[in-house]
């Protein structure tokens, strides 16, 4: 008998060309359909909640898919990692993917209708110094930013609107653009020595739902503020005149972090009040 699994997955996107699945193109989806098709002996087809680009790295996406399954539901995460590890082929280290959980869900469970929310993290290492084990999950900088400015034009940001202005060309042109960013925090970790100025900053979007690159594009936006390329009070103009040309550059897909999914409105509600208040006590 078939059995609906929820799988919560890890990973490292730099080696895979996006979430998709490609024919004949390394991606997170085909790859994890492939494991599956070894390990249950069946073709598997998994539904994820988040097409993230090339690129992009998950904490939690969450994907599910319909199998018969003779594994223990308690043993299959283990399972799949053991498989992962032997296919990457690299003994002792991790591979770029790694299941953290497995549960049964009901048959009518619809993962993507179940997910109320998602927070995304985009990370920057501003100044001269460099981390070479950093290189694939940080956008460097040599400039440094106005943290306060970027602060104030992300308030610009978040309620309801139309999102449009912060749409990349190539997603789903049927997309509804009307997107809820609940809060927008922003964390800066500042080194202060003079021969070592550095900013470690960190910007965590907290949204029910997101268009086509537009966490990128409003990272990139928020960062062209802080170095004073946009200035902060134009960012609800550009909001308002909903044209992707007015926005600032979208920032590479390294420095990107899908972190969590959201299964209930109040849980996101209270974790981005938090999290913004965190941001703020800092100054």
């Amino acid at each position: 008998m078939k059995q609906n699994i929820l799988l919560s997955i890890q990973y490292d996107g730099t080696n895979f060309s996006g979430w998709q699945r490609q024919p004949g193109i390394r991606t997170v989806q085909g790859t994890v359909e492939e494991i599956l098709r070894i390990v249950l002996k069946q073709e598997i087809s998994i539904r994820g909640v988040s097409r993230t680009d090339a690129g992009v790295h998950a904490h939690q996406q969450m994907a599910q898919f319909s199998a018969e399954l003779k594994i223990p539901i308690e043993k299959l995460a283990l399972v799949l990692n053991n498989a992962f590890a032997k296919a990457s082929e690299r003994q002792g280290l991790m591979p770029d993917i790694f299941i953290t959980a497995a549960q049964k869900v009901p048959m009518t469970f619809d993962v993507r209708g179940a997910v109320v929310g998602k927070k995304y993290s985009y990370f920057v290492d501003a100044g001269a110094m460099r981390e070479i084990t950093l290189r694939n999950s940080r956008y460097f900088l040599d400039e440094y930013l106005c943290v306060e400015k970027m602060r104030r034009a992300a308030k610009e940001l978040t309620g309801s609107h139309d999102f449009s202005s912060f749409k990349a060309a190539g997603g789903d042109p049927e997309q509804n653009p009307n997107k809820t960013m609940y809060r927008i925090a922003v964390f800066c970790d500042e080194n202060e020595d003079k021969n070592l100025h550095q900013q470690r900053i960190r910007m965590d979007f907290y949204g029910d739902s997101f268009l086509y690159k537009q966490v990128r594009i409003m990272a990139g936006t928020l960062i062209d503020v802080g170095s004073g390329k946009i200035d902060e009070g134009d960012v609800s103009k550009i909001l308002n005149a909903r044209d992707r040309q007015l926005a600032g550059h979208t920032a590479p897909p390294q420095g990107l972090i899908l972190e969590k999914m959201y299964f209930d409105k109040d849980t996101i509600l209270d974790e981005s009040r938090q999290g913004l208040l965190l941001s703020e006590g800092e100054r």
